[in-house]
């Protein structure tokens, strides 16, 4: 997702400023030899120890492991199984870790539902990870402090250190925005995780924790970013403000407090997000310089420093060492990310669609016809890699529009499913029409994206409204409703019979215009 002109020109001042001597590496992994030879070493060791370091342990290392490993793949794109073992650890460390209380719960959660939302938003919302995802935002709004934060374990109100940890809240952050875009439901941890974000963000950075509003928890920043991008609000203020205090900041990353790898993975995501040139800032000072020539013979790197008191040849020196499962991942995501939209909060695009600009207009004049399983099918392939990126979020819009239609659509006719059978032609005849109407609209439903929040819903509701429409012709004649199927109206609009779901497809071809190229 790229910035729109507003904050991608605030971007740009900010590289030009910081720039300086800096080169900046513009090419993808796939055309430089350099990255491309490192990150076929370090995926290399991933696939390679991925069961003993992601899949058999269960303790603090295999869920960092799973969490930046399981990055790795989601970006990576052909990795499928790997990225889903990764989302079954999350599970694992939501539901039974962070639900008994066996330590770092906080971050624990946070961490799993970050990257679970991620998942969904990728590969779809199965049951089990909706389940997950709910669980978690209930815990989450059940441990946030009396202040308002979050802790590295529920503090209850008790002394500690701190009264809170920002990238505890700002991974919730991120996490209950997802869901919300995934049109799960967030309860009232929605409203707190805005309201933490408006009390520890000053619109450019992220202070530590309610101890101040702003500061140089460049992790904690970062997730902001991510959260808001994935979420589909990348016209947010705070996206151009963090872009660039990240960019202004991004030859300073060791100075954030504690864990390296949260931090570097942070800056780099975030920045990948922002716009190719911030990134290209952000490899043209690491990849080839500290990174790259820094990993041990096994294609593996030591933890990321966060030692701000030795120059940085001496401080990277020490990833030589080698063998942190975690951090390798993120090297291995850092090179990926040199291809543009590599970590984009949308499913990889499959191999032979056809351009986005071909499938944005197919889209539209199937949703005009009122073919809509079809036109959703085209929407959801207009992805980066397929040209014109400024359709991207014009047609995520028009889907989601489309998609929430329908749901309110199937919504109603279970409502009229609850009714009693009719005991008359009269009473039968609105019913028949609204069954037949917007059973058609279950039926196209069942063909619609895993991912929708009553997916497996509309099966029943549909083979429910067919069995009642056929009880109701046998019991009235065969010609009721016979032709009321996604008619057009006399000014040539789909769906006659259903004046809420014609109403509904005009708002959703009006977000269309926005895309006329």
């Amino acid at each position: 997702m790229h910035l729109r002109p507003f904050a991608l020109i605030t971007l740009l001042w900010c590289l030009v400023a910081t720039t300086g001597a800096v080169e900046l590496h513009r090419e993808d992994h796939h055309t430089c030899s350099t990255c491309n030879a490192a990150l076929a070493r370090s995926m290399e060791y991933l696939r390679k120890n991925f069961d003993k370091q992601v899949a058999t342990d269960g303790w603090y290392a295999g869920m960092l492991n799973s969490f930046w490993g399981g990055f790795a793949f989601l970006i990576d794109g052909n990795s499928p199984k790997e990225a889903k073992v990764c989302a079954d650890r999350m599970r694992f460390y939501l539901e039974t870790w962070a639900k008994k209380g066996m330590g770092y719960d906080g971050w624990f959660a946070s961490m799993s539902m970050f990257y679970l939302s991620e998942y969904c938003l990728r590969y779809g919302t199965t049951p089990e990870l909706k389940a997950a995802l709910e669980f978690g935002a209930k815990f989450a709004h059940k441990t946030r402090e009396s202040e308002g934060g979050w802790f590295h374990n529920p503090r209850w109100g008790g002394p500690n250190y701190a009264i809170d940890i920002s990238g505890v809240g700002c991974g919730y952050f991120a996490a209950v925005r997802n869901m919300e875009r995934l049109g799960l439901e967030t309860g009232p941890a929605l409203s707190d995780v805005n309201d933490y974000i408006s009390k520890v963000c000053d619109g450019r950075s992220v202070a530590y924790g309610l101890n101040g509003r702003g500061g140089f928890a460049l992790a904690s920043g970062s997730y902001v970013l991510i959260g808001l991008t994935s979420s589909g609000a990348g016209d947010d203020p705070k996206v151009a403000g963090i872009g660039g205090h990240l960019l202004e900041n991004v030859e300073r990353i060791r100075n954030a407090h504690a864990n390296g790898n949260l931090h570097h993975f942070g800056v780099a995501a975030a920045l990948h997000r922002s716009s190719p040139e911030a990134y290209a800032r952000f490899a043209g000072f690491y990849l080839h310089k500290y990174f790259i020539p820094n990993m041990a013979s096994d294609g593996s790197l030591a933890p990321f420093p966060n030692d701000n008191t030795k120059p940085p040849e001496e401080a990277y020196a020490e990833l030589k060492k080698g063998g942190d499962y975690a951090a390798t991942a993120i090297l291995a995501s850092m090179i990926m990310m040199t291809r543009q939209g590599a970590f984009s909060p949308y499913p990889p695009r499959k191999a032979g669609l056809p351009p986005n600009k071909d499938c944005f207009a197919k889209a539209q004049t199937l949703l005009g016809s009122g073919k809509l399983a079809q036109a959703h099918e085209q929407l959801s392939n207009i992805l980066p890699g397929g040209g014109d990126d400024q359709l991207i979020p014009v047609a995520q819009k028009q889907r989601k529009a489309l998609e929430d239609l329908l749901n309110q659509r199937v919504l109603a006719l279970r409502e009229r499913l609850a009714q009693a059978d009719p005991v008359d032609r009269t009473a039968a005849e609105p019913l028949a029409i609204a069954i037949h109407t917007s059973g058609v609209q279950a039926a196209a439903l069942e063909k619609l994206a895993a991912g929708l929040p009553v997916a497996s819903d509309a099966k029943i509701v549909a083979g429910e409204a067919r069995k009642r429409l056929t009880r109701l012709r046998g019991k009235f004649g065969p010609s009721l409703a016979k032709d009321t199927a996604e008619a057009p109206t006399a000014d040539g609009t789909p769906f006659a019979h259903d004046s809420e779901l014609a109403a509904g497809m005009v708002r959703v071809l009006a977000l269309g215009k926005d895309g006329n190229l």
